[in-house]
């Protein structure tokens, strides 16, 4: 596999943030069970936090002299993960989430910052390392949660 540029990473993890972003307001909405009031609660800070981070990302990729995707379409085929064709259950809702971000954390903010790193480039270096965080510890929380209690 070819490493990606700079902006083919920063699109990537956009793509996969913005899918992260759409699941994580979709299971905010649906969520059932006797944890709704907590995990209702969790998935909108979750969602409301990848908003921010999508504007982030995008910026960058403007700040850079390049364009965003602009069709859901071109999101969608730039993005590892993908939304659930129906709805799961709470319990899988946490465990999906918590792959995904597993997935940003390892995969899409690895290559952004190896190849920021690479070129150079600082800032974009920062938002990976920023973004790496906030995805490992949300990857933390959600996997505490599928535990059992001793």
């Amino acid at each position: 596999m070819n490493t990606p540029t700079l902006p083919d990473a920063l699109r990537a993890l956009l793509a996969d943030s913005m899918t992260l972003y759409l699941k994580s307001l979709t299971f905010h909405w649906n969520v059932e069970g006797e944890h709704f009031d907590t995990l209702h609660a969790l998935f909108e800070k979750h969602y409301r936090a990848l908003i921010d981070a999508n504007d982030e990302i995008a910026e960058r990729l403007r700040a850079m002299g390049h364009y965003v995707p602009v069709s859901y379409d071109t999101l969608k085929a730039q993005s590892a993960l993908r939304l659930p064709e129906k709805n799961p259950d709470a319990t899988t809702m946490i465990r999906q989430l918590a792959d995904d971000h597993h997935h940003i954390a390892h995969e899409s903010c690895s290559l952004v910052f190896k190849q920021a790193e690479k070129e150079g480039d600082i800032v974009s270096a920062d938002l990976a390392t920023r973004r790496a965080d906030f995805h490992e510890k949300t990857h933390w929380m959600l996997t505490s949660l599928l535990k059992k209690g001793s």
